[in-house]
């Protein structure tokens, strides 16, 4: 393509971009849109769930409002105070059985048969949630403010018993990935803390096995500064299988803020597979002990999220898991003058981050970076864009190419 007589070549030499096509393989999802508001979770196929873990239209937040307070209590709409789209499944913890012990948690587990079994590489998982500030708690269902240490825990993988008695899942010889909303307490931004099991973040401290939400040894990793009231992104990208003992799968990790994507908590950050002590093989190390299954860890057809702590209104939405189809090479789309600027605009995968490239004169010169991360939200296929700006008054030829990043 020539752009005012100058020959601009675009030029992808790194062998290891694809996309994924938009048709998925495998796919499973669960939107909770189509029930009627008050529908216990456990009357939905394939969950178990505790009573107090129900599908809401509109949150009870508002409808259960007995007390007054700064925002108008009783009948406080919880939209009128900033927080939208209360769908979902609300989960308030309000019964006396403990939250959490050693191997058992308190929360529902949603169990996959057939073709919906994830087995393949490349999976792509995704949630929406969302911690709100207010409990709701006593016999008379008062919204008051949601109790410090209130959290909620995700968690994907195979394994899992359930305890319809107690209401709680067993993870003893489940292998999965996590993550963890974490409040310490001390209701500071530090003290909202997002854990996951990093890749080369465990050591002797923080390496042991399972997935306990009362003590956080079995993290490995932490960023703080969740917000309540806040819708949260959780994706699980590139998931890989470990086929053999003694290794742990791995995925790719992002967490952003579902009305501002830009703002993260996690990008593509490199997380294994944890597993609970009916599987496990033990650390290895040093330098970095990581603590492995005995077991193989081949397949998802589970997922179960907690609420932490007594006394809190969360909401989880919007659940999925995706097999992309067979990648097609990378391609840009187009190369667009726009002004003095120069557009490319490229195919590419969701989960995935992107740097342009550039070198002026010769494709055998240095090419450096001209663009910051790209992150490309979502799965499968998707288009993305760099704008080079001033690039069409160069005078000399400029060669692009794009690389994976970070």
């Amino acid at each position: 393509m020539k752009i005012r007589n100058r020959l601009l070549l675009v030029y992808a030499v790194v062998p290891m971009l694809f996309c994924s096509t938009a048709q998925k393989a495998g796919a499973v999802s669960q939107h909770f849109d189509s029930f009627p508001d008050g529908t216990a979770l456990s009357a939905v196929p394939g969950w178990q769930a505790p009573a107090d873990q129900v599908i809401r239209q509109n949150t009870q937040i508002d409808m259960l409002s007995t007390n007054f307070g700064s925002l108008g209590y009783p009948g406080v709409i919880y939209g009128s105070a900033g927080y939208t789209n209360s769908k979902g499944v609300e989960v308030d913890f309000q019964a006396s059985a403990s939250g959490a012990s050693w191997t058992q948690i308190r929360g529902s587990l949603w169990t996959l048969t057939g073709a919906d079994v994830v087995n393949q590489n490349g999976a792509v998982f995704q949630t929406q949630v969302r911690l709100s500030s207010y409990g709701v708690g006593g016999t008379g269902n008062t919204n008051t403010v949601a109790d410090a240490n209130n959290g909620l825990e995700i968690l994907i993988g195979s394994g899992f018993s359930y305890s319809v008695v107690n209401s709680k899942y067993d993870f003893t010889n489940a292998t999965a990935f996590g993550v963890y909303f974490y409040d310490n307490g001390t209701e500071t931004p530090a003290g909202y803390r997002l854990y996951t099991d990093r890749v080369g973040y465990s050591d002797a401290t923080h390496g042991t096995n399972g997935f306990s939400m009362s003590a956080v040894t079995c993290w490995t990793s932490y960023v703080a500064n969740w917000k309540r009231d806040t819708w949260y992104t959780v994706q699980m990208s590139n998931i890989v299988f470990a086929s053999s003992p003694m290794t742990n799968g791995t995925a790719l990790l992002t967490v952003f803020e579902s009305d501002n994507p830009t703002t993260m908590l996690y990008s593509n950050i490199l997380i294994r597979s944890q597993c609970g002590p009916g599987v496990s093989g033990g650390l290895i190390g040093p330098p970095i002990s990581n603590w492995v299954s005995a077991g193989q860890f081949t397949n998802i057809n589970q997922i179960a999220f907690a609420e932490g702590r007594f006394n809190g209104v969360n909401t989880i939405d919007n659940i999925s898991l995706e097999i992309p189809e067979s990648p097609l090479p990378f391609q840009f789309k187009s190369i667009i003058e726009q002004g003095n600027d120069i557009n490319l605009t490229w195919q590419a995968s969701g989960g995935l981050t992107y740097v342009v490239q550039a070198v002026n004169g010769s494709v055998a010169g240095t090419f450096t970076d001209i663009s910051g991360p790209i992150v490309v939200q979502g799965s499968g296929n998707q288009v993305t864009n760099y704008v080079d700006v001033g690039a069409a008054l160069n005078q000399t030829a400029r060669f692009y190419r794009v690389r994976l990043g970070p």
